[in-house]
């Protein structure tokens, strides 16, 4: 199994369908609410990525990220959302917050040779 990776959405279908759809690659791990997720962060360095959804009524993916970042910044982080990205996701891609946008409905090998582009084996 490939590496750890952390999936942070508040629609369960979504985190079992990219569950079963990267499990061949990558062992996911599905979280649906960022408090939680970002408290495995804080408690396990063995993450290699971060998926987080955008739209959360928790809190943004945004939000969950720039937290996330400050304490786990040195691994790369990836955004996945069915909203088209507004200004502040292209500032947060310009700036390498995150490493890249993908648009649900999910296009599958995208994310994978994406994460593999970005050292995520």
């Amino acid at each position: 199994m490939g590496s750890k990776i952390l999936y942070v959405d508040d629609e369960k279908l979504n985190l079992m369908f990219l569950q079963l759809a990267l499990k061949e690659h990558f062992e996911l791990i599905t979280v649906s609410d960022p408090l939680d997720a970002l408290k495995m962060l804080l408690n396990q360095n063995d993450f290699k990525a971060v998926i987080s959804d955008w739209k959360m009524p928790q809190m943004s993916g945004i939000a969950f990220i720039h937290e996330a970042r400050k304490f786990s910044k040195n691994i790369p982080y990836f955004m996945l959302s069915g909203y088209n990205p507004d200004d502040q996701i292209a500032q947060m891609l310009a700036k390498g917050v995150i490493l890249e946008f993908f648009q649900k409905p999910t296009n599958v090998e995208k994310i994978i040779g994406s994460l593999k582009a970005h050292g995520v084996e």
